[in-house]
């Protein structure tokens, strides 16, 4: 019996001294990224610091061009949109880029018109763990929302599951060259029709609207210009329960909400959407000049 503990006992050690061991090296590894997706995130979100910050979901990505605002007003922007992302992935998104950029303004903060009918998903937070050792939201987050998570992260190993190849190839590779990172993703113009559709009435969640006032909250907190947007979409959305209910908040916290989802000009011109839910390159272009002009220029908010 007291062999077998022993064995049991040596097994244990060995696991954990190479749970560890291995855990450091793969830290070391992504710390010294070249190039690739690791890279291109740390660098967007922890060391770029422009004026005007736009998140969002991939509408977010494809719908607001940051050389035009640069161009048209003169402040440095980034489109921090991530594709399929939601409030979870917006709200740390957004809490990395306050702590390392003390020259931010302005958030521009885009909803989906159903924005609040969606069951927010934690597990967001796994994009972020290469994050995880520079920005403690992240295991904020994790700990605080998903079951067990807090006992996973004593593994040093845990956080680099399924990361390694995509590390190893952003380490071996050539150094990135430098090009302008602005997180605008192009659409291109296809012959696809959009079918113009309807959102219905849907229950909005508790949880959803949690999340959109700690974002309204760490903005403040840190003065920050917040405008809420729900840039072209492709449909009918006046009987949205999500946008009746960003109306009120917007109204109650002194906020802009820039609507843009029942744009009669958008309505009309189906050449300007890529899908329902995304306008193409032209329409993105188009759109980024109509919202510098209501919000920045007509209004003269700035940042």
């Amino acid at each position: 019996m007291k062999k077998t503990w022993l064995h049991i006992s040596i097994v244990l050690c060995v696991a954990i001294a190479a749970d560890k061991a291995i855990g450091s090296a793969l830290k070391w590894l992504l710390a010294h990224q070249k190039s690739g997706g690791y890279f291109e995130m740390k660098q967007k979100l922890t060391q770029l610091t422009p004026q005007i910050a736009i998140i969002g979901s991939s509408r977010a990505e494809a719908h607001y061009n940051p050389e035009i605002f640069e161009k048209k007003c003169g402040y440095s922007t980034i489109n921090y949109g991530m594709s399929g992302s939601h409030l979870v992935s917006e709200y740390i998104a957004l809490s990395i880029i306050i702590q390392h950029n003390p020259q931010l303004k302005t958030v521009v903060l885009d909803v989906t018109p159903y924005e609040l009918s969606m069951l927010p998903d934690y597990n967001e937070v796994h994009d972020f763990y290469s994050l995880i050792n520079d920005c403690p939201i992240v295991k904020s987050v994790a700990v605080q929302h998903l079951p067990f998570e807090k006992y996973k992260l004593t593994s040093s190993l845990y956080v680099y599951n399924s990361t390694v190849p995509e590390m190893l190839a952003g380490y071996l590779r050539k150094p990135a060259k430098f090009h302008k990172i602005t997180g605008f993703i192009q659409s291109p113009e296809t012959d696809f029709k959009p079918v113009f559709g309807k959102i219905e009435r849907k229950e909005i969640y508790r949880e959803s609207i949690e999340l959109l006032d700690s974002i309204y909250t760490i903005c403040m907190r840190a003065n920050k210009q917040l405008v809420i947007c729900v840039s072209p979409y492709f449909g009918d959305a006046t009987e949205s329960n999500s946008m009746a209910f960003l109306k009120d908040f917007c109204f109650r916290k002194g906020l802009r909400l820039m609507d843009y989802s029942s744009k009669e000009m958008y309505l009309k011109s189906p050449e300007l959407f890529r899908d329902e839910k995304h306008l193409n390159y032209r329409g993105a272009n188009l759109f980024t000049e109509q919202f510098i002009d209501d919000i920045f220029v007509k209004n003269g908010s700035l940042p």
